[in-house]
């Protein structure tokens, strides 16, 4: 199983990231791919190279995520990763 992770913030992404690691420890899950990142267009992208797609990938996307640029919050943005996902 492959595994990403969308959180633009740096304290809350390592915080679910360590749930995360503690619960494959845990429970013995076989995953060989733990990615995260606070860029949305690197998960993007990085999903889109991916040439084993499938139902062994599990995502946790945040739902609103800072525009790196103009530093505006962006509603919905993991729901619209999720989309670019399925096309």
């Amino acid at each position: 199983m492959k595994i990403f992770l969308l959180e633009d913030d740096k304290l809350q992404r390592k915080h679910i990231k360590n749930i995360i690691e503690r619960t494959i420890l845990q429970h013995h899950i076989a995953v060989t791919e733990l990615f995260d990142t606070g860029s949305a267009t690197a998960l993007i992208e990085r999903v889109k190279s991916e040439s084993d797609r499938g139902p062994q990938m599990l995502y946790f996307l945040d739902i609103e995520i800072k525009d790196g640029k103009t530093r505006n919050r962006q509603l919905r943005k993991g729901l619209e990763v999720h989309i670019k996902f399925e096309n």
